[in-house]
């Protein structure tokens, strides 16, 4: 039966850390709106102490406009480990 999606055997997963940041990007999704384009999501995890797990912005933006889905995660996991013992 066809649901009409597509397979996903092409997407690429990444993750990125630089300058105290840490990014997944996933690339090589389905073609944006009659385009060459492929769908690409990024998502920017914030450091916030106090969010605990927290939990992602929605995109106020068409990723196929902007060039991606950029959804930006405000967690306490987006911290660098400080090797400092918590209990």
């Amino acid at each position: 039966m066809d649901h009409g999606f597509e397979c996903i055997t092409n997407i690429v997963a990444l993750f990125r850390y630089a300058d105290g940041s840490l990014q997944l990007i996933y690339s090589g999704g389905e073609y944006c709106h009659h385009s060459e384009l492929h769908r690409q999501t990024i998502i920017n995890f914030i450091c916030d102490h106090d969010a605990g797990v927290g939990t992602p912005s929605v995109p106020d933006q068409d990723g196929c406009d902007s060039g991606a889905y950029v959804f930006d995660w405000k967690t306490s996991y987006g911290c660098p480990d400080t090797g400092a013992s918590t209990t």
